[in-house]
C-alpha cells in the first residue's frame, strides 16, 4: 500500500470512529486504543491465545492501562523528529531510514495539501 492509500485509509477510519463513537472526539487516547482493538481484531491476532479464558479481556484491560500511563505515540514522534532534525543530534545510522522519512514527509504534505 502506498503512502496516499495508507494516509486515505487512515483517514476514513479516524473519521469513521469520530463519527460514530463520542468518546474518540475528546480523547486521542481512546480514538487510537479504538483504532488497535480494530486492528487486533482484524488481524486475528489473538487467535493463537484463543484457549486461554479471558486473555482478550486481560489484554485490552492492560493496553487501556499502557495508553494511560505511556506518552502520547505522537509526542515521541515529534520529540524524537525535533532531537534527530532540528538539534541535529543522534541521527539515524541507516540510510534507507533517513531516506523512508524524508519521502513520508514529503507524502505527507503533498496528501495535507491536497486535501
Amino acid at each position: 500500500m502506498g503512502t496516499v492509500e495508507e494516509l486515505n485509509t487512515i483517514k476514513d477510519q479516524v473519521e469513521w470512529y469520530l463519527k460514530n463513537d463520542i468518546d474518540c472526539r475528546n480523547s486521542d487516547r481512546v480514538l487510537y486504543y479504538r483504532i488497535l482493538r480494530e486492528a487486533y481484531d482484524k488481524n486475528e491476532i489473538g487467535k493463537p491465545f484463543e484457549g486461554l479464558q479471558g486473555f482478550d479481556a486481560l489484554f485490552f484491560e492492560a493496553l487501556w492501562e499502557l495508553l494511560g500511563s505511556s506518552p502520547d505515540k505522537s509526542s515521541v514522534k515529534r520529540v524524537r523528529a525535533r532531537i534527530q532534525n532540528i538539534e541535529k543530534r543522534y541521527r539515524s545510522t541507516l540510510p534507507e531510514v533517513i531516506k523512508k522519512r524524508k519521502q513520508r514527509r514529503e507524502e505527507f504534505k503533498d496528501w495535507s495539501v491536497g486535501l
